[in-house]
This record gives structure tokens, C-alpha cells and sequence, in this order.
């Protein structure tokens, strides 16, 4: 996102891990503050880490800190002065933290020190104002997207093939996609799946044994560019237990291929049932017959890619640079004596 604001070169990102390639990308080359750590033994560069960002801050002379995700919001509400104003994003629920008291008081105290929480879906907004401790104002801003870089040819092969872009992780739910993929394959027996995500996916691998479709499925890992999936496959579907306002779907939007969905989280803010694509129940035999119905349908797939690239048009990243920057001036004035209005 960064590079789509007017001047980019006033964004400093502060890293606690080595960058990737997003990192080549940055007007500035990124700070690395140091590695965090959850064991006490590792809790002495913690303290260092807190300090390294506590003098980029300072050093960089910032107007306002943008703490991304949970853990962030956390390290900046330690190590940031006081004087400056923070910005939270929250993408997710902080699955890590729910069901830790200590660490839901702690990111309670995170809240209090925020001065905006940003949240990518009215979903997300409910769910945090009904369970998280101390919340600042909030403000609903959805991911956005550049549909132009997603115009790809339709796939050459008349093979059905479902793509589901997710790392591997519990509440993402890989299990009824793969059960559920099984059932299509009763109904669609050329059909085709690919799995790209980062993760472990012995267990997947395990279950694909059970059901016997290893030879249909395939599993790709973590890919820097999405459009290679994308470019291959038909339909695009996640199976997740709760969700934020998904890029994966977003992305497969802007691609021109219909969804199919569990209809969880703010997914059905995004994706409108029968129009982009179908949402379902979490169980596989739901899903299975949205991905038969379009798999079975080719003027009706025709209908939703044609509907899914008009959607995600919908979402472009001139509007969320906009709402940020305006999240970012009302932080600032808050912190200056001026209400904050969310």
C-alpha cells in the first residue's frame, strides 16, 4: 500500500524479522528492530528490540506509527513515546491471544494506548467491540486492490480446476475443502485442485491419502505472485472457519473467478451470493455442490467472472490510501488536543 500514496518516501517500516522480497519494493529500506521472542530466556532482546524501535521512531521523526496486526500493536504501545500517536490495524482476530487472559489484558493495554483501531470489515469491528478490552475508536477500512494487474486469459485447459490460496492454519480449515473436493470429484471426476499456501501440509497430505484423491490435488506452498495460480484455475474457493475480508478472495475477484465461500466473517461483505459467486455452510457437502453446480455451469461461471471483475472494481486502492491518510490526520489532531471522530 505504501507505494500508492502520494509521497512514499515519508513511510518507514520497521521490521522483526528479515524482509522478503515486498522489502525491495519500499522507497525506504526498512529498519530491522530485532526478533521477538515468547520465552522468558528470550525476553533480554526483547527489551533491546523495544529500544531499536523506540529510536527509529524517534529517529525518523514520525508524525504518527501505523502498528500492523496484533503483535505490533502491542511493541508500539511499549516502545512508542507517548507523544506520538498510533494507528492499529487489525485484519483478523488474534486467534493467538483468545483464550490467554494474560495476553488479552495485554492487548488491552495495547488498545488503551491506541489512538485509532482500523478494522478491514464491519464483521471485524463487531467482533472486537464485543470481545477485546479497552478499544479505541474504530474505523471500518476494506483491503483494496489493483484490478488492472489481475486481467488474465481464461485457462487453456477445459479441465475444471478449483484453486484454494491460504496458509496452512487451523481456522483456514483445508479439511472440508479437501472433504468437500472429494464429493466433487463423485460428480466431476476430471476435476482438478491446487492448494498454494504457507505451512505444513503433512497432515493435509495424510488426509488426501484417506480420501484418495492425492493424485487430483495439488499442493504448490507459499508463491510471490498469486496470478500463477490464479491463471490456471476456474473457480477460487476458502473453506475458512472465520475471516477478516480475505486478499485471497479479493484477488481472485479481480482475476474474473467466482467464489465459492464459507459464509463466515466479513466474506459475505465482499462476496454476494449468486452474484460473484456462492456461499455456503462449513459443511463439505454444501460446499461440494457450489463447486458442482459451477463446474457443471459454464455460462453461469461465465456470469459471476464477468460480475467478480465490476465487484473488486469496487475496492481500489486510491479509496483505502484516502480513508488511511484521513485515519492518520484525525490521530494526529487527537493527539494534538483536537478530537479524534471515528
Amino acid at each position: 500500500m505504501i507505494s500508492e500514496f502520494p509521497r512514499p518516501e515519508l513511510h518507514q517500516v520497521i521490521l522483526f524479522h528479515q524482509r522478503g522480497e515486498l522489502g525491495e519494493q519500499l522507497p525506504l529500506p526498512p529498519i530491522l528492530a530485532g526478533t521477538l521472542r515468547r520465552s522468558p530466556i528470550g525476553w533480554g532482546s526483547n527489551v533491546q528490540t523495544l529500544r531499536a524501535v523506540r529510536h527509529a521512531v524517534r529517529d525518523h521523526g514520525a508524525d504518527v506509527v501505523h502498528a500492523h496486526l496484533g503483535l505490533s500493536e502491542i511493541v508500539a504501545s511499549l516502545a512508542v513515546s507517548g507523544e506520538v500517536p498510533i494507528v492499529a490495524s487489525r485484519r483478523g482476530r488474534n486467534v493467538g491471544f483468545e483464550g490467554n487472559p494474560l495476553l488479552r489484558a495485554v492487548e488491552g493495554l495495547g488498545h488503551w494506548r491506541m489512538r485509532l483501531l482500523v478494522c478491514n470489515s464491519r464483521y471485524l469491528e463487531q467482533y472486537t467491540l464485543e470481545h477485546d478490552h479497552l478499544v479505541p475508536p474504530v474505523r471500518v477500512i476494506n483491503n483494496g486492490i489493483a484490478v488492472e494487474e489481475y486481467q488474465l486469459p481464461d485457462p487453456d485447459a477445459e479441465q475444471f480446476r478449483v484453486a484454494m490460496i491460504a496458509n496452512i492454519r487451523p481456522y483456514k480449515r483445508h479439511d472440508i475443502f479437501l472433504r468437500a473436493f472429494a464429493r466433487t470429484l463423485e460428480s466431476l471426476p476430471d476435476a482438478a485442485a491446487v492448494i498454494a499456501g504457507d505451512g505444513d501440509p503433512s497432515p493435509l497430505l495424510e488426509l488426501c491419502t484417506e480420501l484418495g484423491i492425492s493424485r487430483e490435488v495439488s499442493f504448490v506452498g507459499r508463491v510471490e505472485d498469486v496470478r500463477a495460480v490464479l491463471r490456471r484455475c476456474h473457480v477460487v474457493c476458502l473453506t475458512s472457519q472465520h475471516e477478516g475480508f480475505p486478499n485471497a478472495l479479493l484477488e481472485g475477484l479481480a482475476a474474473g473467478k467466482p467464489v465459492v465461500a464459507t459464509k463466515v466473517g466479513g466474506i459475505p461483505e465482499l462476496v454476494r451470493h449468486g452474484q460473484e459467486g456462492l456461499l455456503t455452510s462449513m459443511d463439505p457437502a454444501d460446499v461440494a455442490a457450489a463447486l458442482v453446480r459451477l463446474g457443471s455451469d459454464e455460462q453461469l461461471r461465465g456470469q459471476m467472472s464477468r460480475a467478480a471483475v465490476i465487484r473488486a472494481r469496487e475496492y481500489p486502492w486510491s479509496r483505502v490510501v484516502h480513508e488511511t491518510e484521513r485515519a492518520y490526520r484525525d490521530a494526529i489532531a487527537w493527539a494534538r488536543g483536537r478530537p479524534c471522530v471515528a
